[in-house]
C-alpha cells in the first residue's frame, strides 16, 4: 500500500507534446521506510492503463482524494477519457462534491464509446443520482442507459433497478399517447333510418349522427405524489389529464356535405377533455395478503370546447391474495355529476366490480372481471342499469420479440324509460361485444419506451336503431417497458 502519492501537475509541463501524455502519465510514488530515518524518493513512470488501475484501487481502498488527483492527471493527458471521468464521478461523490460529480457523470457518458461503455456510464450516473435522492434524474439516466443495453441480462438488470428507484420516488408520472385510425370516431350509427323495436319511426338520422371515419389521437397523463408511507399504509395525491382529439377524414366531410339536413361537424366539435384531482389512501387490512384503498377525487369534463359536467367521486377497493398465483380485487364507487347545461342532466352513479387475476406457471396471466352500474337521474333518458363482463389473457413470453395480449368485453344496458318522439315501449336495451388484440414490440425501444399496436373491433346493438354502431380501429401507441 502506498502511504503517500505525489502527482506532479501536468499543467506545469505544457511544453511537452500532448501525444507523450497520451502514452504515459508521470506519477511520482513516495515510499516511506519505517525501518530508516531517511526518506527516499523514487520516481516511477506508469502507463495510462496502469494509472487507471491505481486510481480504481484507490477508490476501492477509500483513498478518494488520490483517485481524484489521478483522474485529473489522466484528463490532462486526454480530455476525452471516459474512464477518467467515471473515476472522477465516484471520487467527487465520496468527497461530498455533488455538482462536480454530476458534471463528471455527464462527461463520462458524452465521451463513452460502444454499447457496454455507454450503458455502464449511464447506470453509474443513475446510481449517483439515486444516492443523492434525485430520483427523477436517476430514472432519466436509466432511460438513457436503456438505449445501450448490450444484452437481455443487462435489460433485466436495468428493469430491476428502475423499479427500485420508482418505488423510492415519491413522484410517479405515467404518460400514454396513441393514434387510432377508425371507421367510427363519433360512435355513430350505420343507418339513416330510425327504427324503434323494428318499426320505422318518424325522424331522420342525419349524416353527422352516422358513423364517421377519421383518426383519434389521445394523450393520457397521470401523476401521483406520495405524501407518506410506512409498513402498513401509503397516502398519495393524484391527478389525471386525458385529451381526445378527432381528425375527420375527407370521406366523412363529404358525407355530411351531401346531407342538407346535417350539421357540418368540425374536428373541434368532437374534441373532449377530462381532468381530475384526488387523494388515495392504501392500507393493510390486518394481514399481509389483504389490503384496501380509499379514494376520492374531484374533476371536470369538456366536450366540443364547452364545459360538460363537474363531478365528485369516492371509492373503496379491497384486494385479497387468495394464493401465490391468484388475486381478487373488489371495488365500489359512488359518483355525483353536475351538468353544466341543465340540472335535469345531473346524475348519481353507483358501481360495484370484481376482478379475478390468475398467473399461470409459464408467466401467462388470465383476468376475469365484472362491473355492475346504476345511473339515476331526473331525466329518464339518462337513468339506466348496466353490466359489463371482461375477459383478458396476456402471454408471459414474447412471440418473436412481440408481447401479446387479447381480450373480449360483453355489455348490457337497460333504460326502464326512454323517449324519442314518443315514449318507447319497454324502454331501451343495448347489448355490445368488443374484442381486441394488443402487440407490444419490446425490442424496438427508445429510452425505455416501446411502440404498441392494438386492433379493436366490435358492435353495439339496440332496439332503437340510431344507437346501433360498429367499430374497427387500429391504435398506434407508445408505452414504458419498465
Amino acid at each position: 500500500m502506498y502511504k503517500r502519492l505525489a502527482l506532479t501537475s501536468l499543467l506545469r509541463h505544457r511544453v511537452f507534446p500532448k501525444q507523450l501524455f497520451a502514452t504515459l502519465v508521470a506519477i511520482w510514488l513516495t515510499t516511506v521506510s519505517t525501518a530508516a530515518a531517511d526518506t527516499q524518493t523514487t520516481p516511477v513512470r506508469l502507463s495510462i492503463s496502469d494509472a487507471r488501475k491505481v486510481a480504481i484501487h484507490a477508490l476501492r481502498a477509500g483513498d478518494f482524494e488520490i483517485a481524484r488527483q489521478l483522474s485529473m492527471g489522466l484528463l490532462l493527458a486526454d480530455e476525452h477519457d471516459p474512464h477518467a471521468y467515471s473515476i472522477l464521478l465516484q471520487a467527487h461523490s465520496q468527497l461530498g462534491n455533488p455538482k462536480l460529480a454530476k458534471a463528471a457523470a455527464r462527461l463520462a457518458y458524452k465521451h463513452s464509446k460502444g454499447k457496454e461503455a455507454s450503458f455502464a456510464t449511464a447506470r453509474n450516473a443513475g446510481a449517483l443520482a439515486f444516492s443523492q435522492n434525485r430520483y427523477n434524474a436517476a430514472q432519466y439516466w436509466l432511460r438513457r442507459a436503456a438505449n445501450h443495453e448490450p444484452d437481455d441480462r443487462s435489460a433485466q438488470q436495468l428493469a430491476r433497478e428502475f423499479k427500485k428507484i420508482r418505488t423510492n420516488n415519491p413522484l410517479n408520472l405515467n404518460i400514454s399517447v396513441s393514434t387510432s385510425p377508425s371507421d367510427n370516431v363519433n360512435n355513430g350509427t350505420g343507418s339513416a333510418t330510425n327504427l324503434v323495436n323494428g318499426i320505422p319511426q318518424l325522424g331522420y338520422i342525419n349524416a353527422a349522427s352516422r358513423a364517421l371515419s377519421g383518426i383519434v389521437a389521445t394523450t393520457d397523463l397521470q401523476l401521483k405524489y406520495r405524501l407518506g408511507q410506512n409498513q402498513n399504509s401509503r397516502t398519495e395525491l393524484t391527478t389525471r389529464l386525458y385529451v381526445r382529439n378527432v381528425f375527420l377524414s375527407s370521406e366523412a366531410r363529404a358525407l355530411m356535405a351531401s346531407d342538407p339536413f346535417s350539421p357540418q361537424l368540425e374536428n373541434s366539435d368532437l374534441r373532449s377533455t377530462y381532468v381530475d384531482f384526488g387523494i388515495n389512501h392504501r392500507f393493510s387490512l390486518g394481514k399481509p395478503n389483504k389490503v384496501a384503498t380509499l379514494s376520492s377525487k374531484l374533476g371536470k369534463t369538456w366536450s366540443g370546447g364547452n364545459e360538460s359536467y363537474s363531478f365528485g367521486q369516492v371509492g373503496f377497493s379491497p384486494t385479497f391474495k387468495l394464493s401465490r398465483q391468484t388475486r381478487l380485487k373488489l371495488g365500489t364507487t359512488l359518483e355525483k355529476r353536475w351538468s353544466e347545461f341543465s340540472s335535469l342532466n345531473d346524475l348519481t352513479r353507483s358501481q360495484v366490480s370484481a376482478t379475478l387475476q390468475y398467473r399461470v406457471k409459464n408467466g401467462d396471466q388470465f383476468r376475469l372481471g365484472i362491473n355492475l352500474q346504476d345511473t339515476a337521474s331526473d331525466k329518464v333518458n339518462i337513468s339506466n342499469q348496466s353490466a359489463v363482463a371482461n375477459l383478458s389473457y396476456s402471454f408471459g413470453k414474447p412471440l418473436a420479440s412481440v408481447n401479446l395480449s387479447t381480450g373480449v368485453s360483453i355489455g348490457y344496458t337497460h333504460y326502464d324509460s326512454f323517449t324519442t318522439i314518443r315514449p318507447v315501449e319497454g324502454g331501451r336495451t343495448d347489448t355490445s361485444v368488443y374484442g381486441d388484440l394488443t402487440m407490444v414490440f419490446s425490442k424496438m425501444d427508445f429510452a425505455g419506451f416501446v411502440p404498441s399496436v392494438q386492433i379493436r373491433t366490435g358492435k353495439k346493438s339496440s332496439n332503437i336503431s340510431r344507437f346501433n354502431s360498429k367499430e374497427l380501429s387500429v391504435s398506434l401507441g407508445i408505452q414504458s417497458k419498465f
